[in-house]
């Protein structure tokens, strides 16, 4: 390859014609890799700490989010995996491509087709921040951004993490937090994990709830309720930018008041199925194509 500049470029062009939605590129950093790989992954003896391979020099952060309607109206409608299955698909053949130019490559994709911490990888690729709930949020997409990652040694020149207010409007907004039915979002300030700060989520509480829901894979409510999970439309923009830009932290405030007037949800326990006390609720109105009394004798 000429450069890694211009193998960057291609590759982002490529992957964008793959269908990518965002693409970030970084060098891989060792301790996002897990050190014990994942059950189910075909290791004969997953006790045995995972050897990193060499060629994992760089990674790639390829994805595409999740259909808006369905996310926005019910924890319970649809599954992260539509997403997932079409970033599945992109990180398959990009990785089919970096092979055809003589480089190794591997494709790490959730639920249990990946030996790496994702959220991390996102913002050191510059795909945006890690917020209260734990989840990256994206100028363009929030965090309705559902990324794959592929590993390989293909000189490419990385990316820089970015900065868009992420972690000073998180500090006062605590939506996600306050509309979690687990309660699994800590309300608190970042605490040290393994070394690096960040807002502490119960992993257990997240995944117990997400469990017990109707839907199979239930429950992207703290992505639903998050002031940055927006369609791209000019007043998202503009609140984008001016949150970005204002040092005093006021406009954070005022938005997240009118995220609670304009956009309220109902009682977190009320999400919980009728036989766990709640009542199934949903956050909005649901799309006209998943009523179901509208189309079948019920």
């Amino acid at each position: 390859m000429k450069s890694p500049e211009l193998t960057a470029e291609l590759i982002k062009k490529i992957a964008h014609e793959l269908g990518s939605t965002l693409v970030g590129i970084t060098r891989l950093n060792p301790d996002w890799v897990y050190l014990h790989p994942l059950t189910r992954r075909g290791f004969e003896n997953v006790d045995e700490p995972l050897e990193v391979p060499k060629h994992w020099e760089y990674a790639i952060v390829v994805g595409t989010p999740m259909s808006w309607d369905p996310l926005y109206a019910n924890p319970n409608y649809g599954t992260s995996m539509d997403a997932y299955a079409r970033s599945r698909i992109v990180a398959a053949r990009l990785v089919a491509f970096i092979k055809k130019l003589g480089y190794a490559a591997r494709p790490h994709i959730p639920g249990n087709s990946y030996d790496l911490m994702v959220p991390p990888i996102c913002v050191d690729a510059g795909i945006g921040e890690q917020g209260r709930h734990s989840v990256v949020i994206t100028p363009e997409l929030g965090c309705n951004f559902r990324p794959a990652v592929v590993t390989t040694n293909l000189p490419v020149k990385p990316d820089k993490p970015i900065d868009i207010g992420v972690q000073d409007f998180c500090k006062h907004c605590k939506i996600c937090a306050e509309n979690c039915p687990a309660g699994a979002i800590a309300t608190g300030e970042k605490v040290e994990v393994r070394g690096y700060r960040r807002y502490h989520l119960n992993a257990a509480k997240c995944n117990n709830f997400w469990n017990s829901t109707l839907g199979s894979m239930g429950c992207r409510l703290c992505i639903a309720v998050c002031p940055y999970t927006r369609k791209a439309n000019w007043l998202h923009k503009t609140a984008l930018k001016v949150t970005t830009n204002d040092p005093t932290g006021l406009s954070d405030r005022v938005l997240t008041g009118l995220q609670d007037s304009l956009y309220p949800g109902p009682d977190p326990q009320s999400y919980y199925i009728p036989s766990l006390g709640g009542e199934n609720a949903s956050y909005r109105e649901p799309p006209w194509w998943l009523k179901t009394e509208d189309f079948v004798d019920m």
